[in-house]
């Protein structure tokens, strides 16, 4: 590239001529370059840590707008009328803890798609059965046998899990607040000599527990 010249012929030095000889020979330039430089470095070095801070807060803002937004999901309340349907869900298993006459009793029970699988465990017995169209029905070795007399000891509307969700909601009850749960509570009046006192404890947008008891019968029944 040919150089400039000035009006008696001379060339020019070019800017980079210029800057190199005033950066050997004129006294504080090569400072004032060094200082320039250094101040543009941290001009960036600022610039390049405000980005990334400011990249790391709009995260921690969406994180926090999505955790809001999960927390106000799950905490949405749900009625009692709405945790009684719930139990009706396929595959809630209840165990009922019996006390009857000095003596313990063990029913477990869990809903199937079309029946209720139960086990009926004594201090001696472990028992497989069926809750299927209003019929009790004995399993043993995969061979089915109705068998009425093999829960004749308990009410089975306490037993089969869908009779008793039907039961509390067709009858009238009184809420309380019991150790931070809200407990309902109901009178049960199968017939003028069988009556009962029934607490139905929830916790956490769930039902955990059924009391149902009277003088001569206790049943505990806990809910997962």
């Amino acid at each position: 590239m040919a150089r400039r010249k000035n009006e008696n012929g001379e060339e020019l030095e070019t800017k980079w001529e210029v800057f190199h000889r005033n950066y050997k020979n004129v006294p504080g330039f090569k400072a004032a370059v060094k200082l320039g430089l250094y101040f543009i470095f941290i001009f960036i070095l600022v610039v390049i840590v405000a980005f990334t801070n400011y990249s790391k807060k709009e995260k921690k803002i969406e994180k926090v707008a999505a955790g809001k937004a999960t927390t106000t999901t799950s905490i949405k309340a749900l009625s009692y009328g709405d945790m009684l349907e719930k139990l009706k869900d396929v595959g809630t298993e209840y165990k009922a803890l019996i006390k009857m006459n000095n003596k313990e009793y063990l029913i477990t029970t869990i809903i199937k798609n079309d029946y209720i699988e139960g086990f009926y465990e004594t201090s001696n017995t472990n028992t497989k059965f069926k809750l299927q169209n209003d019929k009790v029905i004995e399993v043993k070795m995969n061979n089915e046998i109705e068998n009425a007399s093999l829960l004749e000891l308990f009410d089975l509307d306490f037993i089969n899990p869908l009779s008793l969700i039907n039961l509390l909601k067709n009858t009238s009850s009184t809420k309380k607040l019991v150790d931070g749960n809200i407990v309902y509570n109901y009178d049960i009046n199968k017939s003028d000599m069988d009556s009962y006192t029934a607490d139905v404890t929830t916790d956490n947008n769930h039902i955990s527990k059924i009391v149902i008891k009277n003088d001569i019968i206790d049943y505990e029944i806990s809910i997962n």
